[in-house]
């Protein structure tokens, strides 16, 4: 929180203590099943933060909040660390992310009885904002931001980190294997 104002750095903290606290209260009722009034819960209590943060901070405080510490960076983190964007591309891809994710709640309001069609949609939204990203990274960092998505990938990528070798050991290995199953396909034509 050091990057908001003293003044107004324990009230922020306060409202994320209760947010974190409705959000452990559904996920210990729930068992791991989100049932729509779970996910209804979910929605009033991150409504209601975002209402009050809004209240309490600056527009601009507000986006270096959300940055920092909303539902959507703390998973636009987690999806982009085998990508390690520039500072510039995270605020770019996480301008991106939220207005796709807000979306999102539109389609996701029914999801157990989503039709075929609402599932198309939102196939369709996600195939758009990966588009929108690669756009937004241009032309040269496209490729390692697509391939950062790919779950295999993630896992060399992972690996790599773990055992502390650089991440061009990844991207070899992944090339390798790319390469192993072109020629596998190759010869069973």
């Amino acid at each position: 929180f050091e990057f908001l104002p003293l003044d107004k750095r324990d009230r922020a903290m306060e409202i994320q203590q209760q947010y974190l606290a409705t959000q452990e209260e559904v996920l210990s009722r729930s068992h791991g099943q989100f049932w729509p009034e779970d996910v209804q819960a979910m929605r009033e209590a991150t409504l209601r933060q975002h209402n009050e943060l809004s209240q309490l901070l600056t527009p601009a405080q507000l986006e270096e909040y959300d940055l920092r510490l909303s539902q959507t960076a703390t998973q636009l983190r987690a999806n982009l660390s085998s990508f390690s964007p520039t500072e510039e591309e995270f605020r770019s891809i996480f301008k991106l992310q939220k207005a796709f994710d807000e979306k999102c709640d539109y389609f996701s309001r029914n999801a157990a009885g989503r039709d075929p069609i609402e599932a198309q949609e939102m196939e369709k939204a996600k195939r758009d904002l990966n588009d929108q990203i690669k756009q937004s990274v241009g032309l040269d960092r496209a490729p390692i931001y697509s391939r950062s998505q790919e779950p295999d990938f993630q896992q060399l990528a992972n690996t790599t980190d773990r055992l502390g070798l650089s991440r061009d050991v990844a991207s070899t290995a992944y090339d390798l294997r790319l390469g192993a199953i072109d020629a596998v396909q190759k010869l069973t034509r």
